[in-house]
C-alpha cells in the first residue's frame, strides 16, 4: 500500500475483490495507519479507503488513521494527504464522532506550523 501504484491495488481490491478479500484488507491497512500515514502515497491509499469501501466500513477507516497523530499529522500536512486527511475528518464529522476532534485539536499548533496542507486541515478542526 506504500508503493507508487499500491492505491490502485487498494481500489481495484475493493471495487472486485470478495467481501472476505475486502475485510481483510480494511483490516490490515487499520492496524497499519501509521506506518501508511507516515508514506508518501499514504494519502492516495487513505483516499481509496474511503471512497470504495463498504459505507459502514468508512468510518472505522477514518477513525483508525484520525486517532493516531503519527499517522494523521503526516497526512494532513502533506500534498498527496491533506485532501484525504479532510475527508476523513468530513466522514467523522457526519457520523459525529467528537471525541477524534477533540483529541486532534491538541495538535493544532502542530498543523498550523507544518506547512499549507497543514493549516487547510486545522481550519477544518475549528470549524
Amino acid at each position: 500500500a506504500c508503493h507508487a501504484f499500491g492505491y490502485h491495488v487498494v481500489r481495484r481490491l475493493l471495487e472486485c475483490g470478495t467481501k472476505e478479500q475486502q475485510y481483510q484488507l480494511i483490516r490490515c491497512l487499520e492496524q497499519n495507519a501509521a506506518r501508511i500515514g507516515q508514506s508518501t502515497f499514504g494519502g492516495c491509499v487513505l483516499e481509496s479507503l474511503l471512497t470504495c469501501a463498504p459505507a459502514e466500513e468508512r468510518v472505522w477507516i477514518a477513525r483508525a488513521f484520525a486517532q493516531d497523530p503519527s499517522a494523521f499529522i503526516p497526512l494532513a500536512t502533506g500534498k498527496l494527504g491533506h485532501a484525504s486527511a479532510l475527508l476523513a475528518l468530513d466522514i467523522l464529522q457526519g457520523c459525529g464522532d467528537q471525541r477524534v476532534f477533540a483529541s486532534l485539536a491538541h495538535h493544532r499548533g502542530t498543523l498550523l506550523a507544518t506547512s499549507k496542507f497543514g493549516r487547510i486541515v486545522a481550519r477544518r478542526l475549528e470549524a
